[in-house]
């Protein structure tokens, strides 16, 4: 099911509007890049967040049941995280930015303490050695019926 909403939000509504309506993100319409290594690291994009995101479903799948407590801070707190950071820094392309602010590396450092805080904090299962025991009263055998 996740892959069939991944398709319809991801492929289906952005497809329509780029196809029939413009691209939305397009700021000079007439400056369309549709060269071959556009399209191409576009593509490749494309597919590595599809992969991303079957690898969030594995991984939550098969920790257990706690392993959203572990993989939610990382992708919805690591990512953007690592993601501003790389941003500012390698792929500026040659954009030059003004000071940042003590808050805008204040606010990076509240988010990482915050993932930190979840994924070292998260709830641990509680683990049953013994079956659970029948509710007082209760039988094995027939239970009659009430009228």
């Amino acid at each position: 099911m996740v892959g069939i909403a991944y398709f319809l939000v991801a492929v289906l509504i952005p497809s329509f509007f780029i196809f029939y309506k413009g691209d939305p993100t397009a700021k000079d319409p007439a400056k369309l890049n549709w060269a071959t290594p556009s399209i191409t690291f576009g593509i490749l994009a494309g597919i590595a967040g599809a992969v991303g995101a079957l690898c969030v479903i594995f991984a939550v799948k098969e920790a257990g049941p706690t392993a959203a407590f572990i993989v939610a801070p990382l992708v919805f707190a690591g990512a953007p995280i690592i993601n501003t950071i790389v941003s500012v820094t390698i792929f500026a392309h040659g954009k030059k930015f003004e000071s940042l602010s003590p808050s805008f590396y204040i606010g990076l450092l509240i988010a990482t303490a915050g993932m930190v805080l979840v994924m070292i904090n998260k709830p641990n299962e509680i683990k049953v050695d013994s079956p659970p025991v029948a509710m007082a009263g209760a039988t094995t055998g027939n239970v009659p019926k009430i009228p």
